[in-house]
């Protein structure tokens, strides 16, 4: 009885520390599929799938390109997981004129960084609802214009 316990304990332990570690995905609209593993070889396509397989502590890194009709806006930012560029690209996410681009559904109490983007052809670039905190939210280098009634 013991080594059984023993044996599940050590598996158990194991998937917990493989999942521990910081995952980093890739983003890239032009060549990616929401279908791959979304490393740097094989990306994802849109930064919406890569929130659903992301969690706190884990980086999302963007390649440039124009982020839109594959997105499901407004994408929900998710506590402490990190949005940055590649290499210094530009990713753009364009709303076509309507909507919501970004929000903060939760608050954001872990360190979480959106950096670089481009967030453009909207009419709210980023949603933080009244009573939401937002004290680990960081954002830099961050260019929003476009904007439309």
């Amino acid at each position: 009885m013991t080594s059984k316990l023993l044996a599940l304990f050590l598996v158990l332990f194991s998937a917990t520390l493989l999942r521990a570690q910081t995952s980093t995905f890739f983003v890239d609209p032009a060549t990616g599929n929401n279908a791959a593993d979304g490393s740097e070889g094989t990306p994802f396509q849109s930064l919406t799938f890569a929130f659903t397989q992301a969690v706190a502590g884990d980086n999302i890194t963007l390649r440039a390109g124009t982020y839109s009709g594959f997105e499901t806006f407004p994408i929900l930012l998710k506590n402490g997981v990190d949005v940055d560029v590649f290499q210094e690209e530009q990713p753009v996410f364009d709303g076509g004129g309507s909507g919501t681009l970004f929000r903060v559904n939760q608050n954001i109490t872990v360190a979480t960084l959106l950096r670089g983007l481009v967030i453009a052809s909207c009419r709210i670039g980023l949603d933080i609802p009244a009573g939401t905190g937002v004290d680990g939210l960081t954002i830099q280098e961050c260019e929003f214009s476009g904007f439309v009634d």
